[in-house]
C-alpha cells in the first residue's frame, strides 16, 4: 500500500476569497490624462476632487491605469448609495462593467451588454486602449443610452455598435492577477501590483488586509514546515532503529567470526616476522660469493667483517698494486653493490695492502632470502 503524500497529512488550506462585484449604476466614469513621470495616485484624487461634489474620502473609488501610464479609467460611487456587505473578506471589490474594458483591437467601436435589465454601454476609440465612457443603466433605452455615452465621451456620433454576449465573470488566477470577461471576450487582467488601485475600498482596509494576509501566509508556511519536521523526524527515528538492528546483526557475525580472525592474524603476523628476519640475516658468504668472481689472482683476501645488514669490509693484499684499482672499477660495475671504497692503501717489501669497504643494495639477497626461507619451511 503506497505511502500518502506529506500534502495528504496537512489540513487544507481555507479557499481562496471570493471577488464581490459592484453593480455598476452605482458609479460615474471619467477617462482622466496623467502625467506619465509623476505618481498616478495624487493625480487620480485631485482629478476627483474635480469631477465630483464630494470629496475622494466619502467615496468609494478605483482606477485602471494604462500601461503607458498616460491616462486612467477612473471610476467612484458615493458611500451611501452602495451596500458594502461581506467586503471584509473578499478578494477584491470592482464595479462589473470592468468585464467589459478588456483589450481589443485598436479600433473605435461601441459595445453593448444586457444583464437581465440592466444595461452597460462601453465607446472605445482608437487613439487610447482604455474606453473613452462607461454608462450602465437599469431599464434604459439602448439608443438614447449610446447617445448619451458618445455625448459624455465627446464625439458627435457614436462609433459602430457592436453587442457582446455572454455572462460577467471574475476569477483568481495562481499568480495572484485577477481576470474579468465577458462570455468568450478577452478577459481584462488586473496584475497584483495594480490590484488595490483597481479595489474601491479604502486605502488603510487594503494596506492591513496585506499585512494579515502575510502574516497567515507566514503562519501556514509555519504549520507545513512544522509538519514536515515532525514526518523527518519519523523518518529518522524509522532508519536509526532499522540501522541499530543492522548493527546488532552485524556485531553478532563479527563476534562469530572473531577466533578465525585471530587465528589469519595470528599466522600473518608469523609470516611477516619470519620475512623480516630472512631479509635481515647476515649474508656475508653470499656477499664474498658476489665480489669473488672478478677478483685479480694477484689479490689475497686476508680478513672479512660485516659492517651492518648490508656493509662488508674486505682487508687484501697483492703484489701488482695496479690490479687494486682495476678491481675496484669491477666491483663498481655490478648491479648488487652500492658503494665501493678503497683505503688505507700500504706499499711494503713488494706487497700492497689495502682495505675494501662495499655497501650492498638492500635487496641484492632478497631472493635468495626468500629462497632459503621457503626451503626452510618446506625441511
Amino acid at each position: 500500500m503506497p505511502l500518502p503524500k506529506l500534502t495528504a497529512l496537512l489540513p487544507a488550506p481555507p479557499p481562496p476569497p471570493a471577488i464581490v462585484l459592484v453593480p455598476g449604476d452605482c458609479f460615474f466614469v471619467r477617462r482622466i490624462p496623467l502625467a506619465a513621470e509623476a505618481e498616478a495616485v495624487p493625480q487620480i484624487e485631485l482629478a476627483l476632487e474635480g469631477l465630483s461634489p464630494f470629496s475622494p474620502a466619502q467615496l468609494y473609488w478605483g482606477a485602471l491605469v494604462s500601461a503607458d501610464r498616460t491616462s486612467a479609467l477612473v471610476y467612484a460611487a458615493y458611500r451611501k448609495r452602495v451596500a458594502a456587505d461581506e467586503w471584509d473578506r473578499a478578494a477584491a471589490v470592482l464595479p462589473d462593467f470592468l468585464a467589459l474594458c478588456g483589450p481589443r483591437d485598436s479600433e473605435a467601436v461601441t459595445e453593448l451588454h444586457r444583464d437581465g435589465e440592466r444595461l452597460a454601454v462601453v465607446i472605445r476609440t482608437a487613439d487610447n486602449p482604455l474606453p473613452a465612457a462607461v454608462l450602465v443603466r437599469v431599464a434604459a433605452d439602448p439608443d438614447a443610452l449610446v447617445a448619451e455615452a458618445a455625448a459624455r465621451a465627446g464625439l458627435v456620433e457614436a462609433p459602430p455598435v457592436r453587442e457582446i454576449v455572454g455572462e460577467v465573470f471574475a476569477r483568481s488566477a495562481d499568480d495572484g492577477r485577477i481576470e474579468l470577461g465577458v462570455g468568450e471576450t478577452a478577459p481584462l487582467v488586473i496584475a497584483v501590483g495594480t490590484t488595490d488601485l483597481a479595489d474601491v475600498r479604502d486605502d488603510d482596509f487594503l494596506a492591513a488586509r496585506r499585512r494579515t494576509a502575510r502574516r497567515d501566509q507566514w503562519l501556514w508556511r509555519g504549520l507545513q514546515v512544522a509538519a514536515a519536521l515532525l514526518v523527518l523526524a519519523a523518518l529518522i527515528d524509522l532508519t536509526a532503529g532499522a540501522l541499530r538492528w543492522r548493527a546488532g546483526s552485524l556485531s553478532q557475525r563479527v563476534q562469530a567470526q572473531t577466533p578465525d580472525v585471530q587465528r589469519i592474524e595470528t599466522a600473518q603476523t608469523l609470516v611477516s616476522h619470519i620475512t623480516k628476519l630472512s631479509e635481515r640475516r647476515l649474508m656475508p658468504l653470499e656477499m664474498l660469493a658476489t665480489i669473488n668472481p672478478g677478483r685479480p689472482d694477484s689479490i689475497q683476501f686476508q680478513r672479512t667483517v660485516t659492517r651492518g645488514v648490508h656493509g662488508l669490509e674486505v682487508e687484501a693484499r697483492t703484489g701488482n698494486a695496479a690490479d687494486v684499482g682495476a678491481y675496484e672499477n669491477t666491483l663498481r660495475a655490478l648491479p648488487e653493490i652500492a658503494s665501493v671504497e678503497t683505503r688505507d692503501i700500504r706499499a711494503r717489501d713488494g706487497q700492497t695492502s689495502f682495505v675494501l669497504s662495499l655497501e650492498f643494495h638492500a635487496d641484492a639477497f632478497k631472493t635468495a632470502a626468500t629462497e632459503t626461507t621457503d626451503e626452510g619451511g618446506a625441511l
